[in-house]
């Protein structure tokens, strides 16, 4: 059975191609973690935040809502809403401010909080960070314009370091990425690309994606 798991979890992880350590499927193996197995169903839960085609030339379904994917009973990951902070709830904790560029701010646009019944609540309130991008952002691309123009990634990987939260997500309509950055250690991240995962091919890898978060 174990070695099973391990030949599944081996078989998204490479698809994937992850960038540095995020997860590795020894580990996921030892704790017993596993996938759902209702795959086609999944899939079709998922289709429902992905918006229609705009037409049969451009047939790419991009997500609807951040938010309603994430976070609620209703969304894909079922995020509890009691836990997740966003606008003017984020604590001042988790701002980063750069005033060395023009007072640029690091900041999620959403904070998933630890749930006070866990044993390290109070050492680590939060579990993820997460900040949203949007459509057609190249998460590895410098910005323009004012403030510190450095790519999304590396702007969420010093919001995790400085903040001391090593697990971030970067979202837009194309894409969700999990980001591991723990503090005086290499980063490392896994794309889920939304065009992928509707097919027959990505089941496995929207299987891992609910997994791990």
């Amino acid at each position: 059975m174990a070695d099973l798991l391990l030949e599944a979890h081996l078989k998204w992880i490479n698809h994937l191609q992850p960038e540095g350590l995020v997860v590795a499927a020894h580990t996921l193996v030892d704790a017993d973690v596993a996938m759902r197995t209702d795959t086609i169903v999944q899939q079709r839960e998922f289709l429902g935040y992905l918006a229609e085609p705009l037409n049969r030339a451009d047939p790419l379904r991009n997500l609807q809502d951040m938010r309603s994917f994430l976070c609620g009973d209703q969304s894909f990951l079922k995020w509890p809403d009691a836990l997740v902070v966003s606008g003017d709830q984020i604590p001042e904790s988790l701002r980063i401010s750069l005033s060395a560029f023009g007072n640029d701010t690091l900041e999620p646009t959403l904070a998933l909080r630890t749930p006070s019944s866990w044993p390290d609540a109070a050492e680590h309130p939060w579990q993820v960070l997460v900040r949203e991008e949007s459509a057609e952002t190249d998460f590895d691309k410098k910005r323009e314009g004012g403030g510190w123009q450095e790519s999304p990634q590396a702007r969420l990987e010093r919001l995790l370091r400085e903040t001391k939260i090593p697990i971030g997500v970067l979202v837009s309509p194309q894409a969700l990425r999990l980001v591991y950055a723990p503090s005086g250690e290499i980063a490392g991240h896994l794309t889920f690309k939304f065009e992928e995962l509707a097919t027959v091919a990505g089941r496995a890898m929207l299987g891992a994606l609910e997994m791990l978060l």
